[in-house]
């Protein structure tokens, strides 16, 4: 009788592992997932990378401390900040369009119609 030695989760479905043994034999089995609302506690932390604040400069490890800078009374320019990424706002560039290459392309496209 072959020993259980580990299982697997499959890559292709959640509902199925696989189930290795010391004889070399694997299995693909279902198994019985509990269901959404019986699953333990979810615990989230508050530590994130070191972000810099766009709104005070500074540099926060914790994501309350960071989202606290984006209040209007948590910074000090009184302003009401949204959070949408980290990029470095000072090295944008606005794009420039070539128009004799849009207008060429323009002619190109035409002509393969």
């Amino acid at each position: 009788m072959a020993n259980l030695i580990r299982t697997e989760p499959s890559l292709f479905r959640d509902d199925e592992a696989w189930f290795i043994f010391d004889d070399g034999r694997q299995c693909l089995r279902k198994i019985d997932r509990p269901a959404e609302g019986n699953r333990g506690p979810v615990i989230m932390s508050d530590y994130i990378d070191p972000v810099q604040s766009q709104a005070d400069g500074k540099t926060y490890d914790s994501k309350s401390a960071l989202y606290r800078t984006y209040r209007a009374d948590g910074n000090p320019q009184g302003i009401a900040y949204e959070c949408v990424g980290n990029e470095n706002i000072t090295d944008f560039k606005r794009p420039t369009r070539d128009k004799a290459a849009a207008i060429s392309a323009i002619k190109r496209a035409l002509g393969d119609l």
